[in-house]
């Protein structure tokens, strides 16, 4: 059956005013859905949240009667004991907006032209030189590498296509440190 939110209990994923498809379970509660099924709720809810808006009546009639059997009781907020509300944290929160604004961390540089790869080296493979060249660009690559993640390759194209066309480039830390030594 579906109902709508008439308060969201400082969930965050419900919103008030919207129409949930709602699955009983015990006496006081729904469980809440987006989808027609019950295997795909988002949390159990008490049912004084919702106004059912379609379903039988007999589930109707079981909200009016449980309203009527607490005012019959007192006043629920003097009588009862206050529970502490657990806020219900939607699972893809880190997705929002706000996260995806969020100035990226590490490190901008431009990577310089005598920045090769051992590829492009035109020394001797044994030779000192090469070692360094190969050295060298290894902590480039790991510096771009640990700031991006994926795969080292990826990230090797992503430097030399940098480097070329003298794009500024964010990295995990700063490889001309290494140089200066």
């Amino acid at each position: 059956m579906k109902a709508v939110c008439m308060d969201t209990g400082n969930s965050t994923v419900l919103r008030e005013g919207k129409e949930y498809f709602v699955f009983p379970t015990g006496s006081s509660y729904y469980y809440v859905s987006n989808f027609g099924s019950v295997n795909s709720h988002m949390g159990a809810f008490q049912r004084s949240m919702f106004q059912v808006i379609d379903g039988n009546e007999k589930s109707i009639n079981s909200t009016k009667n449980t309203k009527e059997s607490n005012k019959s009781q007192g006043d629920s907020n003097a009588s009862a004991i206050k529970m502490s509300v657990v806020e219900q944290m939607d699972m893809f929160d880190f997705l929002s907006e706000e996260s995806e604004q969020e100035a990226p961390a590490g490190i901008v540089i431009t990577i310089p032209e005598d920045v090769i790869s051992p590829l492009e080296c035109t020394k001797g493979l044994k030779t000192k030189e090469f070692r360094n060249v190969q050295l060298r660009w290894k902590k480039y690559v790991d510096a771009l590498h640990g700031h991006d993640g994926g795969s080292w390759l990826a990230a090797r194209e992503k430097l030399i296509r940098h480097r070329d066309n003298k794009e500024p480039l964010i990295v995990a830390w700063d490889p001309r440190e290494i140089d200066q030594k």
